[in-house]
């Protein structure tokens, strides 16, 4: 699935019309996100009495900065592209029903983000658009792993590795002055679970990132 989106990705440079019009822009901006995967309850297999929550908790902050080509396909159509960095974070927590004890922890992402998404303009102030984002992620801080240590003082085998990713991207932009626009955008990535893998006895833990942001992007 990863391989076909990638090679989505280029076939979308080479078949653009070498006459199509290309702008080229800077953003950044900021906003909240959050962690999203399915709750589960994992048995302690010390104390039969106890089960483990293990769950999403509250919202953390997001920021992002991209650098991007625009391709005017018409008037009111076109693709755009961008190359940037992104941190994405939210809590994690794991809550031991017996003892009614908890641990938080703040999951961290740092990630080198490719957008690719179709663009439909209104008009001159306002635009929409939707697509795909591969990402990899440079840097991730294992707080899941960490959560479920503290609680359950036991080695529960989990597999949460993510290398690299898809996820979604929405944008509305409106113009504020002649190259400047306000931008908002909602991202999540795809693909989110907690299995319990037979083969290799562990855990496979997809934590998706959603997230809400506002910010400015400039276009030369």
């Amino acid at each position: 699935m990863k391989k076909k989106l990638l090679a989505l990705l280029v076939a979308c440079f080479i078949v653009l019309p070498a006459s199509a019009q290309v702008y080229w822009g800077i953003k950044g901006g900021l906003g909240t996100s959050w962690l999203a995967f399915p709750k589960v309850y994992l048995q302690d297999p010390v104390i039969p009495e106890n089960t483990w929550e293990i769950a999403p908790a509250t919202n953390n902050a997001t920021y992002y900065v991209e650098g991007e080509m625009y391709y005017e396909l018409s008037d009111h159509m076109g693709f755009r592209a961008a190359l940037g960095y992104s941190f994405f974070s939210g809590e994690v927590s794991v809550t031991s029903l017996l003892a009614q004890t908890q641990e938080r922890r703040l999951q961290m992402y740092h990630r080198l983000q490719v957008p690719v998404l179709f663009s439909i303009r209104s008009d001159d102030s306002f635009w929409f658009s939707l697509g795909p984002t591969v990402f990899v992620n440079l840097a991730d801080n294992n707080a899941l792993e960490e959560a479920v240590t503290a609680i359950t003082q036991n080695d529960v085998p989990l597999d949460v590795e993510v290398p690299i990713g898809v996820a979604w991207r929405l944008v509305a932009n409106i113009r504020l002055k002649e190259r400047l626009f306000l931008e908002v955008k909602f991202d999540y990535d795809l693909g989110k679970h907690f299995n319990f893998n037979e083969t290799s006895q562990r855990y496979d833990v997809k934590m998706a990132m959603q997230g809400i942001s506002s910010g400015i992007n400039y276009v030369f």
